[in-house]
């Protein structure tokens, strides 16, 4: 009885190692949104670099590098439902991701 249990046991071990996808562990952040790209993502670190006041230059500085985020980023906004409006008569799948 025994042996008939550990071999039902390992066969079915084996079959979901087959047939089961392993979960991808995700990282700090959690999910990323699709449109962030690399681009964007340096900006914004580049934004919360400049963000030490102190002189008026330092400012401008800052103001300028956060309207430029935001501009490139409502683009990048656009650009992804643009491309995700004509896919979805193709590929639903993306759509729904």
């Amino acid at each position: 009885m025994q042996e008939g249990w550990t071999f039902f046991k390992e066969e079915v071990f084996k079959a979901q190692e087959q047939a089961v996808p392993m979960c991808r562990k995700m990282n700090r952040r959690g999910r990323q949104v699709a449109w962030l790209n690399r681009e964007l993502l340096l900006g914004l670190r580049k934004t919360g670099r400049s963000a030490t006041f102190g002189r008026s230059d330092k400012r401008l500085e800052y103001k300028n590098l956060t309207r430029l985020c935001r501009e490139d980023t409502s683009k990048a906004k656009a650009q992804l439902e643009l491309r995700l409006a004509t896919v979805v008569t193709d590929n639903k799948k993306c759509f729904y991701k």
